[in-house]
């Protein structure tokens, strides 16, 4: 029926011309997250429930493609995100690449579950260690000084080294020479059979092959590892394998790798508003939940990492480049500050939660110099 829009001559064109039918865009939402439920045979038949949270999935993709946007001029082509719910140890989010489709940069390589080297994230695990053994606590002077390994003289990022400084300090300012000290006290079996509970999947080898430098990242661990590591502090100690889909089970007795007393302690440490000036330089105007974070540097800056927490999510990001190239000056703290602009958006009221200090904790005076007793030599 012609209504007078059309002449007839348009209305017989339209006709005849011949229809081209083509296949429509399916929706292609976390391939690397989808992959990796595919590759470890987790997709049953019929329907599979993923944990995956759309909106955490598509936040932690928009915050990692602007991060990589404020880096354009560092030769940086690569990053990944791993968001995972403390309470129900389950993947929330996964970001392998910024784009699956960009061959060039190797896009559909997973760098979530690429082994690559942690830098000093692995820092306070060795800690919480000392914490549990009553060989330190968080005003516990240690020795920021040149040292000897047989040979093997470490130093700190900045080359620098600051003499006597609390654990708080040490652990804040990621210095070296106090984690390698405190590896040689927990004992270096024990180090790197405690990341093994924490189920870092990548320590195959004996311990000595790493040595007490696996402090300062002589060994390689997966994003994911990583983050689910962190997670056991998050969950005041207790260790609980990821969930990929609905159908992994939780078990209801978790196993405790610390003690609640020292995961707070460390969570304490790490956080906070001074923590902030690490950040932006500045103490932010506006209300932001409290999280704490790590970063870690590898050798030669080709990675860079950080994982920050709260007592609901822990947020990891790398950056780099997946061929092992270094990019031109970034470091972990370039994606602490991914990690933090994802808090801001699960949060964007600032009221997040926070841990509550364990009873069995408590306060005591210690000499300022030493972090000993006070005595008759130092009040």
């Amino acid at each position: 029926k012609l209504c007078n829009f059309i002449s007839a001559e348009q209305h017989s064109a339209a006709l005849a011309e011949e229809i081209i039918l083509c296949r429509g865009l399916l929706p292609f939402h976390a391939p690397h997250f989808c992959d990796l439920i595919l590759k470890d045979n987790r997709a049953a038949e019929g329907d599979t429930v993923t944990t995956l949270d759309l909106n955490l999935q598509e936040t932690a993709e928009t915050v990692l493609r602007s991060r990589l946007t404020d880096l354009t001029n560092h030769n940086v082509s690569g990053a990944a995100v791993v968001i995972i719910d403390v309470k129900s140890a389950a993947v929330r989010a996964m970001v392998g690449s910024p784009d699956f489709s960009n061959a060039a940069a190797a896009g559909q390589v997973n760098t979530a579950i690429a082994s690559r080297s942690p830098g000093s994230a692995l820092k306070p695990f060795i800690y919480a260690l000392a914490l549990d053994q009553g060989i330190c606590s968080p005003q516990t002077v240690l020795a920021d000084i040149p040292m000897n390994y047989s040979g093997y003289r470490p130093s700190n990022f900045d080359l620098a080294f600051r003499g006597p400084v609390t654990v708080t300090e040490a652990l804040v300012s990621s210095l070296n020479i106090p984690a390698m000290s405190l590896t040689q006290k927990v004992g270096l079996d024990n180090t790197v059979q405690t990341l093994q509970r924490l189920g870092i999947s990548t320590l195959r080898n004996p311990p000595a092959h790493y040595g007490i430098s696996i402090a300062i990242g002589t060994c390689e661990v997966t994003l994911l590892d990583l983050a689910n590591a962190y997670a056991c502090l998050a969950r005041e100690g207790t260790f609980a394998p990821v969930r990929l889909t609905e159908s992994d089970t939780l078990t209801s007795r978790l196993p405790r790798v610390f003690s609640t007393e020292t995961a707070f302690m460390i969570s304490d440490m790490l956080s906070g508003e001074a923590r902030q000036f690490d950040i932006s330089g500045h103490i932010a105007d506006t209300v932001q939940t409290r999280v704490a974070w790590k970063t870690g540097t590898s050798s030669g800056r080709r990675d860079a990492l950080a994982v920050a927490w709260n007592p609901e999510y822990v947020v990891a990001v790398w950056l780099g480049n997946p061929d092992g190239s270094a990019p031109r000056d970034v470091k972990g703290n370039d994606a602490a500050i991914a990690a933090h602009s994802i808090f801001r958006h699960i949060y964007p009221d600032g009221t997040g939660p926070w841990f509550e200090r364990p009873a069995g904790l408590s306060t005591r005076r210690v000499c300022a110099r030493s972090g000993d007793l006070p005595n008759r030599y130092c009040a």
